[in-house]
């Protein structure tokens, strides 16, 4: 059993909070791959949870350019790996950053970006004479 992380333990007290029973990095037969947790739901059946935390915190007093969606894009990564044998299971990723984190898991642009790709957007403009369309 691993050490848990912040975001393992606010994941569990939510669940608790909710009264919600689970198993902790319990052994599984069909996958050697070891999932955070796993909540038998009244009519869904199992779900799988993987766990991942983000702590960015800011840098000091510094100028930077940071990518919004490389943090979250590297967890949706490293979560699709873990379950790549839970095809035929109901699975969910859960992020958590901590207070003062770089990482806005809040904003939904930022979240969709991550998912979806990078927010972008179009000004239609007539390019010989420069005025909008």
């Amino acid at each position: 059993m691993n050490m848990k992380t912040r975001g393992e333990i606010a994941f569990e007290e939510y669940l608790n909070g909710q009264r919600i029973p689970f198993e902790y990095e319990p052994r599984l037969d069909f996958t050697s791959n070891l999932i955070d947790y796993v909540v038998d739901h009244p009519t869904e059946g199992r779900i799988y949870f993987e766990v991942k935390d983000i702590d960015r915190p800011p840098p000091g007093r510094s100028f930077i350019e940071s990518d919004p969606y490389a943090p979250i894009r590297a967890q949706i990564k490293a979560a699709t790996e873990k379950f790549k044998d839970f095809s035929d299971h109901l699975c969910a990723l859960v992020l958590f950053a901590p207070p003062g984190s770089i990482v806005k898991l809040m904003m939904p642009h930022v979240m969709l970006g991550s998912m979806y790709g990078n927010l972008g957007f179009t000004i239609p403009f007539n390019i010989e004479t420069g005025v909008g369309a």
